[in-house]
């Protein structure tokens, strides 16, 4: 059977910082992917890994049956954290989500009437349709998230990665984000997404791993708070 998503023993390293050691992973069914630990423990650079983002300096990784750079153009849809964006760029929210038509629309094309129509329901599904028209520099943080989650939507991913999306955004966007990839995991979207949120684990999750450079624990967020991972992970998340 053709996993999903598979990393054998990769290591990646920034000059002399080593960022992940030998982590080892392998999901071989869609589904909602949790991925925590302390910071700097390279929770970031695995999902930049993942995505093709970052190389890795060794190991083996494959990416809906392909290595990172080689999957189908546009099934890989990738959320920055929102303080890596130079939010100062002249851009409408109708403008930055049909960023995410454009895997699918060669240079010289012009939108076609789905991609049109499947940007206005990306913007609508993110509760954004009255705001389309408004520069992304004026929106609160979680508007803006909200917008490049949108943006992800729209180009249509068979494997969506979000690193951080419910950092410093409302009760109301993450309530909304949390649908959302539940809803993705249902349809057959493989979503992987880093978090420092434990309390609602169990609602935004079917399994979560535990990355301090490597993987260091594994499971359903009940396994997890039943072998009482949580309460090594719910004191400040600093990597000592």
């Amino acid at each position: 059977m053709t996993a999903v998503l598979a990393l054998t023993d990769v290591r990646v390293a920034y000059e002399r910082t080593l960022a992940l050691d030998d982590l080892t992973l392998r999901v071989d069914a869609p589904c909602v992917l949790g991925v925590v630990g302390p910071n700097g423990s390279g929770k970031s650079t695995l999902i930049k890994t993942i995505a093709g983002i970052v190389r890795a300096t060794s190991g083996e990784i494959v990416v809906l049956g392909n290595e990172p750079g080689h999957a189908p153009r546009g099934a890989i849809g990738y959320v920055p954290q929102l303080d890596s964006v130079d939010w100062n760029f002249p851009a409408t929210v109708d403008d930055v989500v049909a960023m995410g038509r454009y895997p699918h629309v060669r240079p010289w094309q012009r939108f076609s009437a789905n991609d049109r129509a499947t940007v206005r329901a990306a913007i609508a599904h993110l509760g954004l349709a009255e705001l389309a028209k408004r520069p992304i520099a004026d929106l609160s943080g979680g508007q803006r998230q909200r917008a490049f989650v949108a943006r992800a939507i729209a180009q249509e991913p068979r494997l969506l990665l979000l690193d951080e999306p419910t950092t410093g955004i409302d009760a109301e966007s993450s309530a909304m984000l949390r649908a959302l990839v539940r809803d993705l995991a249902r349809r057959g979207v493989m979503v992987v997404m880093t978090s420092h949120e434990l309390d609602d684990a169990e609602e935004w999750f079917d399994r979560i791993v535990v990355v301090d450079r490597r993987i260091t624990a594994d499971g359903t967020p009940r396994e997890l708070r039943e072998r009482g991972i949580y309460a090594g992970l719910r004191a400040p998340m600093v990597r000592r």
